[in-house]
């Protein structure tokens, strides 16, 4: 089974940025799976709430 994957473009706020790969590096995740697992996440979190 292979995952698909899209590529883009990120653009950030320098400051957003550094929080990002510090919690990135807190959590031994790259940049990439660090924004991946909160997006993962928030979706989830929002699926939850849909579904009261």
């Amino acid at each position: 089974m292979s995952k698909e994957i899209e590529r883009m473009t990120l653009r950030l706020p320098k400051e957003l940025h550094s929080k990002l790969v510090k919690e990135a590096d807190d959590n031994m995740r790259s940049l990439n799976g660090q924004i991946v697992h909160i997006l993962k996440e928030f979706m989830d979190n929002q699926n939850k709430e849909d579904n009261k």
